[in-house]
């Protein structure tokens, strides 16, 4: 603690050594007289402001010109007819294959035997004229009979194709048929076929 006074005190002697004291200020001269003030220059003349100059004319506005006229528009051309639309073909339908008839069969049972009868025993049927008669077991008259389904059950039966009724006139066949007429049980074929019949003597 004494060491650091002493180091303070030591500093500061060594900064006031060389201090020189500043002499007291002495009396101030007395200001001298002022000069008079010169005479103030005048004015300078202010200039006259410079004509303004007239305005310039306005141009007379250019003349608009006219719009040109807006040309019609040209008239459209009527549309010509269009190509003919193409025919689209109609599928067909697929022809199905022929579907075979189911076949009915009657059985026709005849027992009349193919002798001769008169016309008043004819009481089977009405008397019938035959363009032929044959035994239904004939090619002809087997393939008729097949075609209509007709299964015949009997011996040597007898059968008349294209047959037509005819009358009996005064007990007798009357004149209008050339072939032998005959008695048939089966007229049910309209003459195509008539079956079981017996021959009708005179």
């Amino acid at each position: 603690m004494f060491s650091k006074s002493l180091a303070l005190f030591a500093l500061i002697a060594v900064a006031t050594a060389g201090y020189i004291p500043t002499p007291a200020p002495g009396p101030y001269p007395a200001p001298g007289p002022y000069p008079a003030p010169g005479p103030v220059p005048a004015p300078l003349p202010v200039p006259a402001p410079l004509p303004v100059p007239a305005p310039l004319p306005v141009p007379a506005p250019l003349p608009v010109p006219a719009p040109a006229p807006i040309p019609a528009p040209a008239p459209v051309p009527a549309p010509g007819p269009g190509p003919a639309p193409v025919p689209v073909p109609v599928p067909q339908p697929h022809p199905q294959p022929p579907q075979p008839k189911p076949t009915v069969t009657t059985t026709v049972t005849v027992t009349a035997q193919p002798t001769a009868t008169a016309v008043s025993q004819c009481n089977t049927g009405k008397t019938q004229c035959c363009n032929t008669t044959q035994k239904a077991s004939d090619p002809e008259a087997a393939k008729m009979l097949g075609d209509l389904g007709v299964v015949v059950q009997g011996i040597n039966v007898l059968v008349g194709l294209g047959c037509t009724e005819v009358p009996v006139i005064a007990g007798a066949v009357g004149p209008n048929c050339a072939q032998q007429p005959v008695c048939c049980e089966n007229n049910q074929f309209n003459g195509l076929i008539n079956i079981g019949c017996v021959p009708i003597s005179a």
